[in-house]
């Protein structure tokens, strides 16, 4: 028969292990987080001028998927060129709106657990067209970019929004607030680009490396019910142990 000593340890080890058990099975089992997923689609690239036409010249802009977290969202990447008409006759001013936007409204699916993360990185840079040799005039740019999300269930729109000027590299990351909860059912990037030029056979070159506008997301998990009892029981567990060590 056991004395009293060695039963008091073997209770001890017993609770040890329950603890233990209890706590992995906490941490192993499976998060209540439903996939996001933002179903991919085309780009398109569209110009308006003001004046004189201003064309697409060169590269092209796709988009691709990428799984971040429990969320499958659309990344563009690529490069497009813009030109300026060559030869232009007399005075001219080019004033145009270059309108690009990636989006779907089909086929998304899941619910949103929390902010969705958004990041940009694209250069604008101007130059002449091959064969010109005359100088650039004078130029202007502003830009402005939108990621869109809304709600299947009312319409909802929730966006993040930013904006620049100039010409050179442009990055940085944001959040679209205020998902937690939210079905998507259309979600979109758009980029606004106001150029204006005096310069004939002028090119403004759009270029965004690696996939770099980017709607990914690394979402908070939420634990199921399940997982909140079995860390509490091991919880419960080890502050009985430590009393009966008492």
């Amino acid at each position: 028969m056991k004395s009293k000593p060695e039963v008091c340890a073997a209770i001890r080890r017993t609770l040890a292990v329950s603890a233990l058990l209890l706590v992995a099975l906490a941490w192993s089992a499976p998060q209540g987080k439903a996939a996001v997923i933002l179903k991919i689609d085309v780009v398109e690239v569209s110009v308006t001028s003001y004046s004189p036409v201003v064309v697409l010249e060169g590269g092209s802009l796709s988009i691709v998927n990428s799984t971040v977290g429990n969320v499958t969202g659309p990344k563009i990447e690529g490069s497009q060129g813009f030109e300026t008409c060559f030869p232009c006759y007399g005075p001219t001013d080019f004033v145009s709106n270059i309108h690009i936007v990636a989006t779907n409204d089909a086929g998304n699916s899941g619910t949103f657990t929390g902010n969705l993360p958004v990041k940009w990185d694209f250069d604008l840079s101007q130059g002449l067209g091959a064969g010109q040799v005359s100088a650039l005039g004078s130029s202007s740019l502003e830009w402005s970019l939108q990621y869109l999300v809304t709600s299947l269930a009312d319409s909802t729109e929730f966006t993040f929004q930013t904006s620049g000027s100039g010409f050179g590299n442009f990055s940085g990351t944001g959040e679209i607030t205020g998902l937690a909860g939210v079905t998507p059912a259309v979600w979109a990037i758009t980029l606004d680009i106001l150029w204006q030029t005096n310069s004939n056979g002028a090119q403004l070159v759009l270029d965004i490396p690696d996939k770099s506008l980017a709607m990914p997301g690394a979402l908070a998990s939420v634990p199921e019910p399940g997982t909140y009892l079995l860390m509490g029981a091991g919880l419960a567990a080890v502050a009985g142990l430590r009393r009966f060590r008492r």
